[in-house]
């Protein structure tokens, strides 16, 4: 596809995840354990605006998409200075393989 996007990642510490546990038992105690949704979380930094949906292209074509946020509606470009998708999506591949 000819991308040279940079990645950077985290994983949730056990510490977070269990303040976040935590936090929901206090407010909901009917929650259920696979409501913690955000273990992983990668950065895809696309050098051209353009490449962005080529990105969020290929990540659905790969994953369950189940949530896409795009940040630019709620702001112009030039009071960030850049565009931002949020994509949430679980980790069972399409084509596993």
């Amino acid at each position: 596809h000819g991308l040279s996007p940079a990645i950077k990642y985290r994983i949730k510490s056990f510490d977070a995840y269990y303040d976040k546990l935590r936090k929901l038992n206090s407010t909901n105690s009917n929650h259920r354990l696979n409501t913690i949704n955000d273990f992983f979380g990668l950065r895809i930094v696309c050098p051209f605006l353009e490449d962005i949906e080529t990105v969020s292209s290929l990540i659905a074509s790969h994953f369950e998409l189940l949530e896409t946020e795009r940040k630019a509606n709620q702001h112009s470009f030039r009071e960030f200075g850049y565009d931002s998708v949020h994509l949430a999506v679980r980790m069972e591949t399409k084509n596993p393989g």
